[in-house]
């Protein structure tokens, strides 16, 4: 019987790659996005294997629709065996600058709505196992910007560091029942998605002003505070300039299809492991933070996992 994956934000970038390999591979894959119409991509795909692709409507900021699109995705192929947290959005600028609106919408997107999605599909994932299979999983895609952070990513970084925390904790917690809770942390921007097309229309103006190499109108502004701003902003271009070259303008940067790939290769492994990096090799923040090797990270989880056994 053919495994089912359901999979959120699928109608661009890692996702929709994430659809595409499990769609070669035989499995049954659910695809959630907020306008599955909007879509040529997955409406193409689903008019080649109309059998195994299921496209259903889910918006992360309205948590009515979430029910409904697990519901479908039980109808249809009767179990849900893999969760694949995906979707995300990212309102760059300086903290100052951005809104409070702004943030809970960074909130709710990035955290509030993936961890009740999780929380009503973990029902259906712990009475998918058989007795050829012993274990379910849910699979979500982190951040570099889980580990560390970078200037004008503020919003970003503290939704990042809150979903990875959540994964963490629901590693252990969900192991006992036979569900594995694993994390593919892209390191770095990964080049061939539209995750910065989409999210620059929504970012603070005076950064996008900078990057664009633009003036931005500030005369409404008090002096004194114009300067710092200008300034501080200005230099945080800079920087997100010299982050770019570590990720997804490196020579050997990461594709969304390498992402795809890691994703299959934590949910074919068969074992507990938890956290897969994807392009960290030489990256420095993440080599500072482990010790110069990322397999520290393991020996860090094998201790979390002794002490909570």
């Amino acid at each position: 019987m053919p495994r089912t994956i359901f999979v959120v934000g699928s109608s661009s970038g890692i996702g929709l790659e994430i659809v595409r390999l499990f769609s070669s591979k035989g499995w049954n894959v659910v695809a959630a996005s907020r306008n599955p119409s909007a879509s040529e991509e997955l409406q193409a795909l689903q008019s080649q294997n109309a059998a195994r692709l299921l496209l259903v409507a889910l918006e992360l900021t309205d948590q009515d629709t979430f029910a409904p699109a697990l519901e479908a995705a039980i109808r249809t192929y009767s179990t849900i065996d893999v969760l694949l947290n995906n979707a995300g959005i990212n309102f760059l600028g300086a903290f100052e600058l951005l809104s409070q609106e702004q943030l809970r919408k960074q909130l709710e997107v990035n955290f509030f709505g993936p961890a009740q999605l999780t929380r009503l599909a973990i029902p259906y994932l712990r009475s998918s196992p058989t007795e050829t299979r012993e274990q379910s999983l849910i699979i979500s895609i982190g951040s570099g910007s889980g580990h560390f952070a970078i200037p004008l990513f503020s919003y970003y970084t503290a939704s990042k560091f809150a979903f990875e925390g959540l994964t963490e904790a629901l590693h252990h917690e969900l192991a006992p029942q036979g569900i594995v809770v694993k994390n593919v942390v892209p390191v770095g921007g990964i080049k061939g998605t539209k995750f910065g097309a989409n999210n620059l229309p929504e970012a603070e103006p005076l950064l996008v002003s900078s990057l664009m190499g633009q003036q931005l109108d500030l005369s409404g502004e008090e002096p004194d505070r114009r300067k710092v701003l200008e300034k501080y902003v200005a230099e945080g271009a800079r920087t997100m300039g010299k982050t770019m070259t570590l990720s997804d303008q490196a020579e050997g940067a990461k594709s969304a299809a390498d992402v795809a790939a890691v994703v299959w290769e934590a949910v074919e492994a068969g074992d507990g492991s938890f956290r897969y990096f994807v392009g960290a090799e030489g990256n420095p923040f993440v080599e500072a933070r482990y010790g110069g090797a990322v397999w520290n990270d393991e020996k860090y989880m094998n201790k979390t996992r002794q002490f909570f056994a």
